[in-house]
């Protein structure tokens, strides 16, 4: 359980920088951190995480802060049409609408979980970087019940990342991050949405490798965490 925990608390990790990029502008100080951090990284495989992550440790060394901003605004902050691509709520790309049946999805994966996420400045709680945000916190509260040795409170902890996973953010982000590679005029955010696709796909494929492995050893309880309804 103790390397459960510390798998849980490394994603959360990653959730944390993947919704960072999305919910504020970068500033001087996070790109220090972001590029003291990814000195450190090292690159094992030739898979679509990686180069991403050596697309983003590239894009710092020409970067300027001010476009970085500017860029930021453009892309994610839906200041007018026709200026950037629409902002990243789930239900403008899914539904072609904002406030549509998704938010209320969102809303009861977050409230059955214990959160309440809500941020003035993004707006609607099913903003990309608010439920990068959630699966961030969903992975600490996981690595934590882990740690303490309940064993099926950390399962469940997990199975309600997968059905958030399955039933949101999987099945839009993706795409959206994708669509803004192209809609980008700095390699900066073209690395950022690529990493977070990877990130995204990467998660949902190895989440739900982990809870059939724990399904086969009989850890498969009752879990109230995976009701959540369906947009």
């Amino acid at each position: 359980m103790d390397e459960l925990g510390i798998l849980a608390e490394e994603r959360s990790q990653v959730y944390w920088l993947l919704s960072r990029f999305f919910l504020a502008p970068p500033d001087a100080e996070f790109l220090a951190e972001l590029d003291a951090g990814l000195q450190a990284v090292s690159y094992e495989e030739a898979d679509a995480l990686d180069t991403a992550l050596m697309e983003l440790q590239c894009s710092l060394a020409t970067t300027s802060l001010l476009e970085l901003q500017a860029e930021h605004l453009r892309l994610f902050g839906g200041v007018r049409e026709g200026y950037g691509p629409p902002p990243p709520y789930e239900s403008l790309h899914r539904e072609g609408r904002l406030l549509g049946q998704s938010i209320e999805s969102v809303m009861r994966h977050y409230r059955s979980s214990g959160f309440s996420l809500a941020n003035e400045i993004v707006g609607p709680e099913d903003h990309l970087g608010l439920e990068l945000k959630f699966l961030a916190l969903l992975c600490h509260e996981e690595s934590r019940r882990w740690r303490d040795g309940n064993a099926a409170s950390g399962r469940a902890a997990l199975a309600a990342q997968h059905a958030f996973i399955e039933k949101h953010l999987h099945a839009w982000a993706p795409a959206y991050c994708r669509h803004i590679q192209g809609e980008s005029h700095h390699p900066f955010f073209r690395a950022v949405t690529g990493l977070t696709a990877a990130s995204i796909e990467q998660d949902a494929r190895q989440v739900s490798a982990l809870l059939s492995e724990l399904s086969a050893t009989g850890m498969n309880p009752d879990c109230p965490l995976d009701r959540a309804d369906t947009p």
